[in-house]
């Protein structure tokens, strides 16, 4: 039983942290992400099943996207804080996107 709790604990968690990285500014975006890098570091193989499902890595992905205008939309030009949290954000998802091939090819 206290298996099952965990596994909801752990859908809970983060369906907040997707929640997050879909409607927070770009500071707790980035913050989601270092928090993503945590557990994904110290996490067992139910975190790493519940990242790869596909609406997170929807969110996951529309953080590199808006950047590059795909589509032919236009960016939105940050200024400031923002910009720097956005490069931030861009770079640490990246970074992700290595650790986790690095880790499981």
């Amino acid at each position: 039983s206290r298996l099952v709790d965990n596994r909801k604990d752990l859908i809970v968690g983060l369906r907040c942290i997707d929640n997050l990285m879909r409607k927070g500014k770009i500071k707790r975006k980035y913050l989601a992400l270092l928090l993503i890098e945590i557990c994904s570091k110290n996490g067992d193989i139910r975190l790493h099943e519940q990242l790869t499902k596909a609406k997170f890595l929807e969110t996951f992905m529309t953080l590199l996207k808006r950047r590059r205008g795909k589509a032919g939309i236009l960016v939105k030009k940050e200024k400031g804080m923002d910009k720097v949290f956005k490069e931030k954000a861009e770079e640490k998802a990246l970074y992700l996107i290595q650790l986790w091939a690095d880790t499981f090819m």
